[in-house]
């Protein structure tokens, strides 16, 4: 029985002293890097389809004018208002909380309606009668959007349930905590549109730029690991990066300030990047 155990030990030991050996073998195996460098440059093929794809959505977004833009930073309100409520939700609670979900739908409603009513009334304006049916509602906007709120602080009140206090009150932070980085913040976007579309598009292109030249870069020149937390960031990327997005800044800036659609603020919102636009320039774009 011991020489059983032994010959079993001593097979044991010999199968863990080869496999370092194997593993070694494989991985300086020349169809080892064969196969990694076909899979680098299938996923660069990759990306670069899709960045492409994803700026031309871009662009045309940009280009059919404020209305398209205001929907499309709604629809990214809500998907990332999603995401980052779903982070602290508990399943297990929220099945004995039937209205935990509905009600962070409803604050979102109600604070859609506070941030977009002023935006809506500058398309309602273009409308003599549509503005005179809904008057009201624009004149009384911020009494309303209060009282919307008011309504749903006491639906929040009323569904507290013993035991449960201390995890409603902590979803009830989360919430406006989700409303106050994700939607609010980002309000300020839409406003910067009706100063000019340039200041919306500038930050946004300056930031597309920086990722896609940090990635070429990195993917061409990379050898410095940047961050353990990070393993494919590298320094030559970030260093590439940063000096390019800085040499577009300068040529965007000086293309785009002597196109009137992105300089002039939205007339309407109807506006696009084949209307004729005319106005008083901001100094800014003013050369001296």
């Amino acid at each position: 029985m011991a020489a059983k155990v032994s010959k079993k030990s001593s097979s044991t030991s010999l199968r863990s002293t080869e496999n370092p050996s194997k593993l070694r073998h494989r991985k300086n195996h020349p169809g080892g890097d064969k196969q990694r460098t076909q899979k680098k440059w299938k996923n660069w093929r990759q990306r670069t389809t899709f960045t492409f794809a994803m700026i031309g959505g871009f662009f045309t977004v940009i280009a059919l004018g404020p209305l398209s833009i205001m929907l499309m930073v709604l629809c990214l309100q809500i998907l990332i208002y999603r995401e980052v409520i779903s982070l602290a939700s508990v399943p297990k609670k929220e099945r004995d909380l039937p209205w935990s979900r509905a009600m962070n739908v409803y604050f979102l409603i109600c604070l859609e309606y506070y941030l977009y009513g002023r935006n809506v009334h500058r398309v309602i304006q273009r409308h003599a009668w549509m503005e005179a049916h809904l008057q009201p509602l624009f004149a009384h906007h911020s009494f309303i959007s209060f009282s919307l709120y008011l309504v749903g602080f006491m639906w929040f009140v009323g569904t507290l349930r013993k035991g449960y206090y201390r995890f409603q009150m902590g979803q009830f932070a989360w919430t406006h905590m989700a409303l106050g980085l994700v939607v609010t913040q980002s309000q300020y976007m839409i406003e910067n549109i009706f100063e000019g579309i340039f200041w919306f598009f500038l930050p946004i292109a300056l930031v597309i730029v920086n990722d896609i030249f940090a990635y070429v870069f990195g993917f061409f020149f990379g050898r410095h690991q940047l961050i353990e937390l990070s393993p494919k960031k590298t320094w030559e990327g970030y260093i590439g990066g940063g000096l390019t997005t800085m040499a577009f800044g300068f040529v965007f800036t000086a293309v785009l300030s002597n196109w009137t659609f992105m300089t002039c603020p939205p007339p309407d919102l109807h506006m696009t990047a084949f209307s004729t636009v005319e106005c008083d320039l901001n100094p800014v774009f003013i050369a001296s």
